[in-house]
């Protein structure tokens, strides 16, 4: 890079520049900062009162560039870090739902904060653990509701004189859950084929899933479904021992699950 001659120097040291520039060369010298800089902005750092690293990103190569702030903005930039940061520990007693509704709520607070980096680099990661804990509760109550269905499904077929079981059982639109619900039925229940409805209030929408266990060549699952949801503007695929679709409009899950029956 090219600079002016000569070439402001500032130093924070307490040995004074004209005793570095003496000899610039010493390696004591590498204990302190020593900076060219286009011009300072306090005659003391005292008057700076506060100060609040924000951010350190690299603009270019080998160029970085720290902003900071002092004064009051400083005050206020720890003021809001520590309401930020009081809200995040006391997130840690939340479960479940509440606790994942409360991590996004604080996502991008953190993350747009004019905080400090550091402080803003914990708090993420404590997010992160949060987050964790949100994954782990939400596989434990789909295990546990998969198991509530199968056994739903499996009384069902035991009551069942024909060769098929409708049931309605809403958890969303979940694929591999259906696939987990029927891979189980079809462990225990050989003669009659399945058909699921499930609801997904948030995005309006509905699953209908078919199976047929191993061995039942009397039930085509994708025509079953097919003719469930015939004029309902439902999307899906599948082929004779499974089929899934898609429908969109909870309005017309009743005469799905009607026809279905």
């Amino acid at each position: 890079e090219t600079y002016p001659d000569p070439v402001r120097v500032v130093a924070v040291s307490d040995h004074p520049l004209t005793e570095i520039l003496q000899n610039p060369q010493d390696g004591q010298w590498m204990d302190y900062s020593i900076e060219f800089c286009g011009g300072t902005h306090l005659s003391n750092t005292s008057e700076a009162k506060s100060f609040v690293l924000l951010s350190e990103e690299g603009i270019a190569k080998g160029v970085r560039r720290i902003t900071a702030v002092t004064m009051e903005d400083a005050v206020a930039s720890s003021e809001l870090c520590k309401e930020i940061e009081s809200r995040v520990m006391k997130a840690e007693k939340l479960e479940g739902l509440a606790l994942e509704e409360e991590i996004k709520k604080l996502t991008p607070e953190v993350n747009e904060a004019n905080i400090s980096a550091a402080a803003k680099m914990k708090m993420r990661g404590v997010l992160g653990v949060y987050g964790k804990r949100v994954v782990a509760w939400k596989k434990e109550r789909a295990a546990a509701r998969t198991s509530e269905v199968v056994q739903d499904a499996i009384s069902a077929a035991k009551e069942t004189e024909g060769n098929k079981v409708v049931l309605r059982f809403d958890f969303g639109v979940d694929g591999k859950a259906a696939k987990s619900i029927t891979g189980a039925y079809g462990k225990k229940v050989k003669d009659k084929a399945l058909l699921l409805v499930s609801a997904d209030e948030s995005s309006d929408r509905f699953m209908v899933v078919a199976f047929a266990p191993k061995g039942m060549k009397d039930v085509d699952c994708k025509a079953w479904v097919m003719a469930a949801t015939e004029g309902t503007g439902g999307k899906g695929g599948g082929k004779k021992d499974s089929a899934q679709f898609t429908v969109p409009g909870l309005e017309k899950l009743d005469s799905v699950f009607e026809k279905a029956r």
